[in-house]
């Protein structure tokens, strides 16, 4: 006779063991089903987990004022150049009679043009008879400047590139410079205009720093008179001439002048600091430095932060 069920009869037939039997512990009655198993990442991001936008921001920003910074320290570095050395004109006056002044002039009329102007005073009064003696001036340029124009009659090409104009001078009654810097007067002189095609002739300045070539001159001629060099130069007043003085100096020029003892007037060279500009430049230079080296914080540490981004 068959047993009831829950009775406990050993009649009853022992149940199957299903797939739960098999490995794993069937579940209890009355319980939630187990999970499945899910992927570790969000859907769609090809199996590299995000990473928070506070992880990113931060090196970006570093970057960015990174640059920032170096660009303010590249912006407020002066640039001031270490300045060339300039070579000097040689002149060569020959007469049989003595004058008071040369007066010797550059002026940088373009880029790369000079305009030389020399003025030779013979006498302070128009009324003095001009003289009518062979009187010459020869110039030579620095080596490596040419005259232009060079017509052959007056100029000409030697060795090593080297120029030199011939020029017989023609005395006349007119007013020109004196025999002083800065000043004017009227009397018997003979005048020379030249071109040279050169940059910065005979001086070159840059605010901070100022360097002029003063020319050589052979006197083949009595007395000893006055020669006169003026350099058009930017704040020429602002400079420190401590190294060879100008008799004068304003906003736009520079005037030196030398009285010799013998026929021979050997080139000099002046140079001149302008103190506030080199103290200004001092004070940049540190703000530029400080600045570059915000700059390298500000970079590395962008670089320690994107490195420890996915940690």
């Amino acid at each position: 006779m068959a047993g009831h069920p829950g009775t406990g009869n050993p009649a009853l037939p022992a149940p199957e063991p299903g797939p739960a039997s098999a490995g794993a512990a069937a579940p209890v009655a009355g319980s939630p089903p187990p999970a499945a198993d899910s992927p570790s990442t969000p859907a769609g991001s090809g199996g590299r987990p995000k990473l928070p936008r506070k992880k990113i921001v931060i090196p970006a920003v570093l970057a960015a004022l990174a640059v920032l910074l170096g660009l303010g320290a590249w912006l407020l570095y002066p640039a001031t150049a270490q300045l060339p050395s300039r070579g000097y004109t040689t002149m060569v006056f020959n007469a049989p009679f003595g004058i008071y002044a040369l007066n010797y002039q550059i002026h940088q009329v373009r880029t790369d043009l000079a305009e030389i102007k020399i003025a030779v005073l013979f006498n302070t009064s128009e009324t003095a008879s001009v003289p009518h003696q062979l009187a010459t001036l020869s110039v030579y340029p620095p080596l490596g400047d040419a005259f232009h124009p060079c017509p052959p009659v007056y100029c000409g090409r030697g060795q090593n590139a080297t120029y030199a104009w011939f020029q017989v001078l023609t005395f006349r009654p007119g007013t020109g410079p004196g025999e002083l810097p800065d000043t004017t007067a009227s009397g018997i002189y003979a005048f020379l205009t030249l071109y040279v095609r050169a940059r910065d002739f005979g001086v070159t300045y840059n605010g901070v720093n100022a360097s002029a070539a003063l020319p050589k001159l052979y006197y083949n001629a009595p007395g000893f008179p006055n020669l006169v060099t003026q350099y058009s130069i930017g704040s020429a007043d602002l400079y420190d001439w401590s190294s060879l003085p100008p008799a004068y100096a304003n906003g736009a020029k520079a005037v030196w002048l030398e009285s010799p003892s013998s026929g021979l007037i050997t080139p000099l060279t002046a140079t001149g600091v302008n103190h506030a500009s080199s103290g200004r430049n001092t004070t940049l230079t540190f703000i530029a430095g400080a600045l570059l080296g915000l700059a390298g914080g500000a970079l590395l540490s962008a670089v320690q932060e994107a490195l420890h981004a996915r940690d």
